[in-house]
């Protein structure tokens, strides 16, 4: 007995009869249509017996998609509610966090801060208490050696002591050259005390001598003399600018010479 949805129909001998099948005149050629023409007639009983069952299928599996949707779609409903909720708790979790996390950080920068300063203060006050430069470098020099001085403290020591002795350094040798410069400098001789003449006043006017060029002008720099008792040679600067030469403090405007040949 034939199950109801399995074609019984055998359609090997439409196979081999095509496949065994050979053409070699005209009388071929009918029988070759006649064989089509019985495959036909099998592709169209294989249509009619299972095309109604892809119908019943296809309207199976429509049927049972929107039965499992009536399902599945509720649970993922579900499912994706509880998702949006540990999602919402998860971002506000995290920056619960980095909102802490900036706290922290902002209070160890200002404790830092704190111990910074009062690193800071106390070696102000050793240098206040040293006096002279010498002794603020030996008394630098001593508190780096302190076995419990702080990572701070030995920062803003050491970087004062560094200070410190360029001081001394620029010092002594600003010193050697105020030195020999004044070795050789010309000193004029103190001019005639004039007689006293009866109705005549002699008034002594001193006449600059400069002793110290290097001296005069770090003075002007530092305002501790105007500006304006130097004349500045306006000529050789120019000279020196427009060899590509830049000096400090110096700028330009730009003025076009033409030559006639």
């Amino acid at each position: 007995m034939a199950e109801p949805n399995k074609y019984s129909t055998d359609i090997t001998p439409y196979i081999n009869k095509a496949t065994g099948l050979a053409i070699h005149k005209a009388e071929d050629v009918e029988v070759a249509r006649d064989v089509i023409r019985d495959i036909k007639g099998q592709i169209k009983a294989v249509k009619e017996f299972f095309d109604p069952r892809i119908d019943q299928a296809h309207a199976l599996h429509k049927g049972l998609i929107s039965d499992r949707a009536v399902f599945e779609t509720p649970l993922k409903q579900a499912q994706s509610a509880i998702e949006g909720k540990i999602g919402t708790y998860t971002a506000a979790e995290q920056a619960r966090l980095r909102a802490e996390a900036q706290h922290r950080e902002e209070e160890a920068r200002k404790e830092h801060e704190k111990i910074v300063a009062r690193a800071a203060k106390k070696v102000e006050a050793i240098l206040e208490k040293a006096g002279g430069v010498k002794e603020q470098i030996e008394a630098l020099e001593v508190e780096l050696e302190r076995p419990d001085i702080t990572e701070e403290e030995s920062f803003a020591a050491a970087s004062r002591l560094e200070v410190a002795r360029g001081l001394l350094d620029a010092s002594e040798q600003k010193a050697a050259v105020v030195t020999e410069q004044a070795t050789r400098a010309y000193v004029p001789p103190p001019p005639p005390v004039a007689e006293k003449v009866a109705g005549v006043t002699v008034k002594t006017v001193k006449i600059p001598v400069i002793l110290n060029e290097a001296l005069l002008i770090s003075a002007i720099a530092q305002g501790t003399a105007p500006i304006d008792i130097v004349d500045f040679n306006m000529t050789k600067i120019g000279k020196l600018i427009n060899a590509g030469i830049k000096l400090p403090g110096v700028g330009h405007t730009n003025s076009h010479k033409t030559s006639v040949r």
